[in-house]
């Protein structure tokens, strides 16, 4: 794929974004897919999370609230800024509210997970095996363990080993607690007890140095991700902090980078990236090849839009969540791995509902013909590894 080609796909996807408000009742059976026929379509839209009405009974009925909102509801975040999800809750670090918001999947019911004066400035969080809730807050310049039931366990780090800790990943093989500081521009390690064990980089753009170090994220091989969002570029090492390869550049073409903030796997093993200054969600091969880009790369407040995204995270389900920091919401995408499809195949009468929605909406800029829906159906039906980049 052409980086033209993709570019025009995402200006289409800005079109739809903008005018899904005008989906009416009638139409709620159409699953938004990209990218559009006659590529094999890869992501879905589920919705967004914002205030307590965002979880409604039916599937159908929460993607439709989401692109035409609910009256008279004020957003229950503030600033999220970190996302973390289980099967049954979703967890956001809110810094306005200095608090992490719970909206519980199983209850359908929102509720804080602390009391006033816990938390100073969240900014992510993650967990381990135990069910322990890690959450770095810059504000405390702490990383703080939380058992499951919200009580304290212990504090990692303290104001002089930790400056901005701003993203988490934990390596259960290793007992092992990974933070980046985007002030001290390191990685700071620490096993899961607290005692500080090493750590690596610096200020600079030379290999193993960082500016501005965000999102961190462990692959199967145990190679470490680092989002160097000041070089604009994903670092990798392995996990005793030795420098292994990197890879991007700064510029505006859909290989590039201009602002990497937070980076996620699913379980073909696709590395998903957000970058802050593209806004957008980019979607790599492990290698570090450019596959799919969604997003428009200009703020936008359209229900299928990003303005600054801020974190982002995949569930074992590959359920993709990601934090918005001006729109005040957690976007949620599907990738649409073969379990997935398994359980909700797509058909000639969903991509056929899609095509008469886009007909009616913006018919000036996707225009979806019938072999191009066969097209998009024959590429689905094929039994192979779902890694995006098998069509791209």
């Amino acid at each position: 794929m052409t980086c033209q080609s993709l570019y025009c796909k995402i200006c289409v996807l800005v079109v739809i974004s903008l005018l899904a408000g005008c989906v009416q009742s009638r139409e709620s059976e159409v699953r938004m897919l990209w990218p559009l026929p006659p590529d094999r379509p890869r992501l879905e839209f589920i919705g967004s999370y914002k205030t307590a009405g965002d979880l409604p009974h039916h599937r159908f009925s929460r993607l439709i609230e989401s692109l035409i909102g609910k009256a008279g509801e004020e957003p229950l975040l503030i600033q999220p800024r970190g996302v973390f999800a289980d099967s049954k809750r979703i967890y956001i670090a809110d810094e306005g509210r200095r608090n992490i918001i719970i909206f519980d999947l199983v209850a359908r019911s929102t509720k804080l997970m602390f009391n006033e004066g816990v938390l100073v400035k969240p900014l992510d969080m993650t967990a381990d095996q135990e069910g322990n809730f890690y959450i770095a807050d810059a504000g405390a310049r702490k990383v703080l363990v939380f058992s499951a039931a919200a009580t304290l366990i212990r504090s990692i780090g303290s104001s002089e080993s930790l400056q901005q800790p701003a993203h988490l990943a934990i390596n259960q093989n290793l007992n092992r607690l990974y933070v980046s500081d985007n002030s001290l521009n390191r990685i700071i390690v620490y096993d899961l007890s607290g005692d500080r064990l090493f750590s690596f980089g610096g200020e600079g753009s030379d290999r193993g140095e960082f500016l501005r170090p965000q999102g961190l994220i462990f692959d199967r091989k145990g190679r470490l991700f680092v989002a160097d969002s000041g070089n604009a570029r994903i670092q990798i090492f392995d996990q005793d902090g030795l420098y292994l390869g990197e890879f991007g550049n700064r510029g505006t073409r859909v290989n590039n980078f201009i602002e990497p903030t937070d980076l996620a796997l699913d379980s073909a093993g696709n590395l998903h990236i957000i970058d802050q200054g593209l806004i957008a969600l980019l979607s790599y091969s492990i290698e570090g090849k450019v596959l799919l880009a969604t997003g428009s790369g200009t703020k936008s407040f359209a229900p299928m839009g990003l303005a600054k995204p801020t974190s982002l995270y995949i569930d074992m389900n590959d359920r993709i969540f990601i934090a918005d920091l001006i729109n005040r919401r957690v976007a949620t995408w599907q990738y649409l791995s073969s379990s997935y499809l398994e359980k909700m195949p797509i058909n000639h009468a969903h991509l056929n509902n899609l095509e008469r929605y886009l007909n009616k909406t913006a018919p000036e800029y996707a225009k979806i013909s019938e072999e191009d829906i066969q097209s998009a159906l024959s590429s689905l039906s094929e039994k192979r590894d779902e890694k995006l980049a098998q069509s791209h």
